[in-house]
């Protein structure tokens, strides 16, 4: 069972303490610290017949989506499958203000979260830019601000200030989309979620 408190904040009012419990997996978390490292398979012998199964499978599950810079991420899946699998991944953690198949943009309002004892919130913009049949980019912006203090939320026209990405939340959108396409773990450069000071997960279950 998880605990998660969410805090939502406007000009004049702070609510806070109200707890969500749910049973969902790990992945379908948001940012939870978690000690548990991923069990190790065994390493078959070479040349056994397992092994070879295994070098099978591992080719099989080479990356079909990867990081091209920090914002864009190119998927080997068509861009149809993309466009449903992004919008289900958003529409389970944020409230949708543009949806346009046409130009293949999606946008959120704020959703405001608590991390690291400090209050944050936080938008997303994703564009979809179709390359060939079954190639796409997937641009993803996170936008991130920090209450400026946190005891003045209650106060008329209270500061929130550009913050860095503490999470990697877009990371973590592109990992829950490949969970969805069920395609292999998608190959992303090192960041903190990566580096085990946050575990990736959603906000809320499919």
């Amino acid at each position: 069972m998880v605990g998660v408190t969410k805090i939502w904040i406007n000009s004049t009012v702070l609510v806070t303490g109200i707890a969500l419990v749910s049973c969902v997996p790990a992945h379908l978390k948001k940012y939870q610290r978690d000690g548990n490292s991923e069990p190790v398979s065994s390493v078959p012998r070479s040349g056994s017949k397992t092994a070879k199964v295994s070098k099978a499978r591992s080719a099989a599950s080479q990356p079909t989506i990867y990081a091209v810079d920090e914002h864009t991420f190119r998927f080997q899946v068509p861009s149809d499958q993309v466009w449903d699998s992004v919008i289900n991944v958003l529409i389970k953690n944020y409230n949708l203000t543009i949806v346009d198949k046409d130009s293949k943009i999606i946008t959120t309002d704020w959703d405001t979260f608590y991390l690291h004892n400090q209050v944050y919130r936080n938008k997303v913009s994703v564009r979809i830019n179709r390359l060939s049949r079954g190639t796409s980019d997937v641009l993803v912006h996170n936008s991130v601000e920090r209450l400026q203090d946190g005891s003045l939320a209650g106060a008329v026209g209270v500061a929130w200030l550009p913050a860095e990405d503490q999470a990697s939340e877009s990371h973590r959108i592109i990992r829950n989309m490949a969970i969805l396409l069920n395609q292999p773990p998608p190959s992303l450069p090192a960041s903190r979620v990566a580096n085990g000071d946050l575990t990736p997960g959603e906000k809320g279950s499919y």
